[in-house]
């Protein structure tokens, strides 16, 4: 079974500002940080995942996409104690997400999710229960014949990843591929020794083209021919039956998914290019289009989520509340979001302190419990795109929940956000 969404999406746009957004942009400070990785070392840190041990707070570990230099595994010091790497040179992992507690085969295990953007994978990974305390916290258990998601070239593979356990204790897993608006809905299902595959049960195209006001269309401008406006940041509000998806130069959707099938999508937030038009000439040299916006023309977007709006996670309170987070790329800052209402409450910055500065940011996660000492009121690491003062790095970033909270006049909860619950 398929949805599908009109290529003319008919929205209700005011041209100008959207009324709601803070006038002003507090700014944070990281803790720590993990080493650096280096471009020159194929190495290019992208996308962080926190897993939570269940008794041991300060036991829990963050998992991070480094693309083609594999995955790695950093204590909640921001030590590297585990790095995995492929001998195929075409791997490239991108995104990854958690599964806690999930039966596949008669065998209950957390899992981790991994893109494989390269090979068109999806792998999965067995998360040790002793966490950070394990030699290696991660073992690959895909199953032997890795099948691909999308069956296309390098160019169109798989790219985003949020993975939940549906009431009935299935493991689901939404896939977007890139250079494409296509989402897939996985369900994960056993294979043999062990090993889990998955099966496809759904897709889902979101639009490339969009009506605006006065009869007419836009598009996001493609720097390649054949491009469309792929999605990458994705979460799951497993609780309400939602997907959030962040499509990079469009803005942010929420997608129901009830019973193994995508239902209704709403965009509810645009990025600040959205509707501007725009020049693209061909770069010879680069072999590729550049394209230059008009600023200055009236927006259909927001003021305050600059493309490429890109990773989502959720700060979980009682009663199925909460903050949706997002990283607004070309702003270097992040965006909250009312969990219930999707009104955006403040912005946000991740300045330099005790490291630099986080600039660039794509994925980002949040925890809301205590984990050990160091972080005994929840826990935010984030992507950071140019890790100064080193040319061509990039790492991740370790900053404490409750110096935002009480930056930004958020609430503090470190009960409901337990992702066994």
């Amino acid at each position: 079974m398929t949805a599908r969404l009109p290529i003319l999406v008919l929205l209700v746009l005011v041209l100008g500002v959207q009324t709601g957004a803070a006038a002003d942009t507090a700014v944070v400070r990281a803790t720590l940080e993990t080493e650096p990785f280096f471009e020159a070392d194929d190495a290019d840190a992208d996308d962080p995942a926190i897993w939570v041990h269940p008794t041991a707070g300060r036991a829990s570990f963050v998992v991070g996409t480094l693309k083609n230099g594999g995955l790695a595994v950093f204590d909640l010091d921001g030590h590297t104690i585990q790095r995995i790497d492929y001998t195929d040179e075409d791997a490239r992992q991108n995104n990854v997400d958690l599964l806690y507690d999930v039966t596949i085969g008669g065998i209950a295990r957390d899992l981790a999710v991994v893109t494989d953007r390269g090979l068109d994978h999806l792998r999965v990974f067995s998360i040790d229960p002793a966490g950070a305390a394990a030699p290696e916290p991660l073992r690959e258990v895909t199953v032997p014949d890795l099948p691909v998601v999308f069956e296309g070239d390098d160019e169109i593979s798989a790219y985003g990843v949020a993975a939940w356990k549906s009431r009935t204790g299935a493991a689901y897993v939404a896939v977007s591929q890139r250079h494409r608006t296509t989402l897939a809905l996985l369900r994960l299902v056993a294979g043999p020794a062990g090993t889990i595959g998955f099966e496809q049960v759904d897709t889902l195209e979101l639009p490339a083209t969009f009506s605006l006001r006065r009869g007419r269309t836009w598009s996001p401008c493609a720097e390649e021919e054949g491009e469309l406006p792929q999605v990458e940041g994705m979460v799951a509000d497993a609780r309400k039956g939602f997907l959030f998806a962040a499509q990079e130069d469009v803005g942010i959707w929420r997608i129901k998914v009830r019973a193994e099938r995508f239902g209704g999508a709403k965009l509810f937030d645009r990025v600040r290019e959205f509707g501007q038009p725009y020049t693209r000439t061909f770069d010879p040299e680069e072999e590729e289009f550049v394209c230059e916006i008009d600023e200055d023309a009236p927006s259909a977007g927001s003021d305050y989520l600059a493309a490429d709006s890109e990773g989502l996670t959720i700060y979980r309170l009682a009663g199925a509340r909460g903050y949706l987070l997002a990283s607004s790329q070309g702003s270097s800052t992040f965006v909250v979001y009312n969990l219930t209402s999707l009104k955006p409450l403040k912005t946000f910055g991740i300045g330099g302190g005790p490291t630099d500065a986080v600039d660039e940011s794509d994925g980002a996660m949040v925890v809301g419990l205590a984990l050990g000492p160091r972080f005994p009121q929840g826990l935010l690491v984030t992507h950071d795109g140019d890790d100064a003062p080193f040319a061509g790095a990039t790492n991740f970033k370790f900053t404490l929940w409750d110096d935002v909270a009480e930056r930004l006049g958020l609430r503090i909860d470190t009960v409901s956000g337990d992702p066994r619950g």
